[in-house]
């Protein structure tokens, strides 16, 4: 594979098949950009390709319980806001 590097705004990189010269990808700065905001988002710091992970799991049951218990919360104290 051979990869060709352009010095535009987005730092545009093409990677390009050594046998048969398509081009497989291409990649810029605001790619990888995105990439980094994927990894975040699905709280995968390593290679950013696993959406299963314990972290995400642990993280999403916390919030569910938080928003639970908001709810209760509120049903509670229903009497303060209906009148």
């Amino acid at each position: 594979m051979w990869r060709a590097e352009f010095d535009d705004i987005g730092m545009t990189t093409l990677y390009i098949s050594a046998k048969s010269g398509d081009v497989v990808t291409r990649r810029h700065e605001y790619w990888r950009l995105f990439d980094l905001f994927w990894k975040w988002h699905i709280m995968d710091y390593n290679d950013g390709e696993a959406i299963d992970n314990q972290l995400l799991f642990y993280t999403s049951i916390s919030a569910f319980i938080a928003v639970f218990s908001g709810l209760v919360l509120v049903w509670q104290r229903r009497k303060r806001y209906v009148k």
